[in-house]
């Protein structure tokens, strides 16, 4: 048998193992194990670049600070939900920090990040795939939802509204806040 680690630049991702030449009685030489530890070199780069790739591609499509999809992701799910069977119904919930700037005013930037991440992590309990929110930017948020009629809709709305009016814990204080939250919705 051969083994050779899978290096990537900075780490070691796997590690591979032959067995058996399949009914060939010689041992391996020399040269089958420059070519073992040729082919796992590579193995190991072409691994880390589609690693790298993933996590592009993550990175493109979703807020840094949230980790919820952004624009670009969301813009792309809305075109595809309305170019779907026109007989579903699609609804656009979008809301936004109300004095979102007197929070980070009056207890800093970290206190406004703070709060943007418990806003993306309330609204993550909330939905049910294939339910999707974003971070359109600042502290615009949108939901989108398919199959949800002009009541659903209405009461996830409620719902939003709701667990944002909970106070939050922003650099050791207690902070309420509100929120403004429209809807579209199609058929």
């Amino acid at each position: 048998a051969m083994m050779a680690p899978l290096r990537g630049d900075s780490r070691v991702l796997g590690t591979l193992l032959v067995g058996d030449r399949l009914g060939d009685l010689r041992a391996y030489d020399d040269e089958d194990f420059q070519l073992f530890e040729t082919f796992a070199n590579q193995a190991g780069l072409s691994l880390e670049l589609i690693e790298l790739g993933v996590q592009l591609k993550h990175q493109a499509f979703h807020d840094p600070l949230t980790d919820l999809p952004n624009w670009a992701w969301f813009r792309q799910e809305l075109d595809a939900a309305l170019s779907r069977d026109g007989h579903r119904p699609v609804s656009v919930l979008v809301f936004d920090v109300d004095d979102f700037k007197t929070v980070n005013d009056s207890l800093g930037h970290s206190a406004g990040d703070e709060l943007l991440v418990a806003v993306a992590d309330r609204l993550r309990r909330l939905l049910d795939r294939p339910d999707l929110a974003a971070r359109l930017g600042g502290d615009e948020f949108a939901v989108l939802l398919e199959d949800y009629d002009r009541d659903g809709a209405a009461q996830l709305a409620e719902s939003i509204i709701e667990a944002l009016t909970g106070p939050f814990l922003l650099e050791g204080k207690e902070v309420a806040i509100t929120a403004s939250l429209g809807i579209a919705l199609t058929g």
